[in-house]
C-alpha cells in the first residue's frame, strides 16, 4: 500500500472510533461529524468508505436526518455493487449491504415511502437479514394498506351550490362517522404497534452496536489459525455457540470422511442460519450465529476445493 494512502487509512480509523465512542455516548450529532471526516480523509472508491457511509447513515438516522441517511445507504450499496463474495481490507461486503439495506429501509419507513421501504426490507431480507428485515416488509405493507384504506373512505369533495355545473340533483354520501372513526381507531393502533416494534429495533441496533466489538473478538479467538479448516471449526462449535443453540458436539472421530463433515457442516448452518435462530435469542447470539454461520460458510468452500467436491 503507497505510504500516503496507509497514511490517510490510520487517520481515517482513528477518527471512526472517535465516531463510534460518539455514537455509544448518544453525542449523535458529533458521531455523524467524525464520520465525515473520516469519509474526507480516504481517497475516492477506498473499501473503508463502505462501513464508514453505513455508520454515518446509523448516526444519522438517529438525527432524524432520513434523507440524508438514504442517500449515505445508496452510496454503500453503489460501491458494495455486485461484489456480494468480497471481503477487501477487512471490511465484508455482504455484511456491508445488509446494513445498508436495513437502514435505507428505515429510513424510507420513518419518511412513510412504504412502498420503497418495503421492497428495500426484501432485498435485506434475500441477503440474510433474517426477521428484522421481514417483519420491517409487513409492518410497511400492513401501513401501506391502511393508508390507502383511509384515502378510499374519505368522503368525496363538496360541491359549491353556486358553480354552474351544481344541480339540484348532485348529491354527495360520504361515510358513517362511526365507519371513519373505527378507520381511524385501526390505523392509529397499528401505527403504534408499528413505532413500538421500530423503537425495539432501534435499541436492539443500539445495543448490537455496543457489544458488537467485545462480541467478535470472541468468535476472533474461536476462529484463530483454524479459517479455512472446517473440521477444527465444527469440533470446537461448543467453545462458541450457547447450550440451547441445538449444535451437537461432535469430534474428529465423527468427521473422518469428507460425507460426514459434510452432513455435520449442512446441520450447523441449518441451526445458525438468520432466519432460522430462536426469536428469543439475545443480541450477542444472534451476532455470534451471523459470525459463524459466514466463517463455516467460507470454510467449507474451501473444503470442497481441497476434496474436488
Amino acid at each position: 500500500m503507497d505510504t500516503g494512502v496507509q497514511q490517510q487509512v490510520q487517520n481515517a480509523e482513528k477518527l471512526r472510533q472517535q465516531g463510534n465512542e460518539q455514537f455509544k455516548l448518544g453525542r449523535f450529532l458529533d458521531a455523524e461529524r467524525a464520520y465525515t471526516q473520516a469519509i474526507d480523509t480516504l481517497p475516492s472508491g477506498h473499501a473503508h468508505l463502505i462501513p464508514l457511509y453505513n455508520n454515518r447513515a446509523a448516526a444519522r438516522l438517529k438525527n432524524g436526518d432520513h434523507r440524508a441517511a438514504t442517500d449515505d445507504c445508496a452510496l454503500v450499496i453503489t460501491l458494495v455493487g455486485g461484489e456480494t463474495s468480497v471481503t477487501r481490507d477487512g471490511v465484508v461486503y455482504v455484511d456491508q449491504l445488509r446494513k445498508a439495506l436495513l437502514r435505507r429501509a428505515t429510513a424510507l419507513q420513518a419518511m412513510e415511502r412504504f412502498e420503497e421501504a418495503a421492497r428495500e426490507f426484501d432485498r435485506a431480507a434475500g441477503h440474510g437479514a433474517g426477521v428484522a428485515a421481514t417483519e420491517g416488509a409487513r409492518q410497511c405493507r400492513q401501513a401501506r394498506q391502511h393508508a390507502t384504506q383511509q384515502q378510499q373512505q374519505r368522503p368525496p369533495p363538496r360541491h359549491d351550490p353556486w358553480s354552474p355545473s351544481f344541480t339540484s340533483s348532485t348529491s354527495t354520501s360520504s361515510p358513517s362517522v362511526s365507519v371513519l372513526r373505527s378507520a381511524d381507531v385501526e390505523k392509529s393502533a397499528a401505527v403504534a404497534e408499528m413505532r413500538r416494534k421500530e423503537q425495539q429495533a432501534q435499541q436492539e441496533e443500539q445495543h448490537r452496536f455496543a457489544v458488537k466489538d467485545q462480541v467478535e473478538a470472541r468468535v476472533n479467538m474461536w476462529r484463530y489459525q483454524k479459517e479455512d479448516n472446517l473440521r477444527a471449526l465444527l469440533c470446537s462449535l461448543d467453545s462458541i455457540l450457547w447450550p440451547t443453540a441445538g449444535v451437537k458436539q461432535c469430534g474428529l472421530q465423527d468427521l473422518i470422511s469428507p460425507s460426514q463433515v459434510k452432513v455435520r457442516y449442512m446441520r450447523a448452518i441449518a441451526r445458525l442460519h438468520p432466519d432460522k435462530v430462536a426469536k428469543d435469542a439475545t443480541v450477542e447470539q444472534k451476532i455470534i450465529a451471523q459470525e459463524v454461520f459466514v466463517s463455516l460458510n467460507r470454510a467449507w468452500d474451501a473444503f470442497r476445493t481441497q476434496n474436488n467436491m
